[in-house]
């Protein structure tokens, strides 16, 4: 009786969450990661070409860090005071496409903004900011012994690893 009870009032409590807003807010986030690979694979057809490995990596970031900003601005409330952005994710990709300077400088960037916007959860979207930035720096060394040093990411490969951190970062 009382799972009964716990049942229905979870699926009350989705079924209030779940609004034309919120399911229109996460298909715009879902469409900025894929907007990121797209973004990627112009970036390494088109522009790494033209420019040397830090110039690039300084672009890398300047891109991702708008795209962090815009997913701030536009987050999905999950619940009264609780919203959730793809920000983790968005820097997670920063770092594996653009390498550590591109991560650097969309944490950064991003950690000032989520400063700025305030709230009760600033620090703790800080840090989970950071722990995005540390855990893709780790996740690009594992692969680099795996694949060897010049490493690259299959576009589904990038997807599976970004949605997978992205379910990790959600649980924290």
């Amino acid at each position: 009786k009382n799972i009964k009870q716990f049942e229905v009032s979870l699926l009350d409590h989705l079924s209030k969450i779940i609004t034309d807003k919120f399911l229109v807010t996460l298909v715009f986030n879902l469409n900025l990661v894929i907007v990121l690979t797209f973004v990627h694979n112009f970036n390494v057809k088109i522009v790494k070409k033209k420019l040397n490995n830090t110039q690039y990596q300084l672009f890398v970031g300047i891109i991702f860090s708008f795209i962090s900003i815009t997913s701030m601005s536009l987050p999905l409330q999950f619940m009264e005071g609780f919203q959730i952005d793809f920000r983790q994710l968005i820097i997670f990709y920063a770092t594996i496409y653009g390498g550590m300077i591109a991560g650097f400088g969309t944490v950064i960037i991003s950690s000032i903004y989520r400063f700025h916007l305030g709230g009760g959860g600033t620090i703790a979207g800080i840090l989970l900011s950071w722990l995005s930035f540390f855990t893709a720096l780790l996740v690009i060394n594992w692969i680099k012994k795996k694949r060897g040093q010049n490493f690259r990411l299959k576009n589904s490969e990038f997807l599976l690893i970004g949605l997978y951190f992205s379910v990790i970062f959600a649980m924290l």
